[in-house]
């Protein structure tokens, strides 16, 4: 288990991070606390959403078709897709 300083640090090492410490959160966060991990992944998916409306002007197509859209998002964030 990491502390949130280490977290924190490691987030500002890497290009377009995102980090959320959620107070409280247990370690198995997913598992123990569902309600708290789905919020946490739930802003995380919109602001992916929100670059990916930015980007392309259109939100991410049905599931099947967005791993180009998916893949579009990651390489303007610099990072491999």
């Amino acid at each position: 288990m990491l502390s949130p300083g280490t977290v924190r640090r490691a987030g500002e090492l890497l290009a377009h991070a995102q980090v959320e410490i959620v107070p409280g959160a247990p370690h198995s966060m997913y598992w123990e606390t569902p309600s708290l991990f789905n919020e946490a992944l739930g802003r995380f998916l919109a602001d992916v959403t929100a670059a990916l409306v930015t980007r392309t002007g259109r939100p991410p197509g049905r599931p099947h078709q967005g791993w180009a859209d998916t893949d579009a998002v990651l390489r303007s964030l610099g990072r491999p897709s």
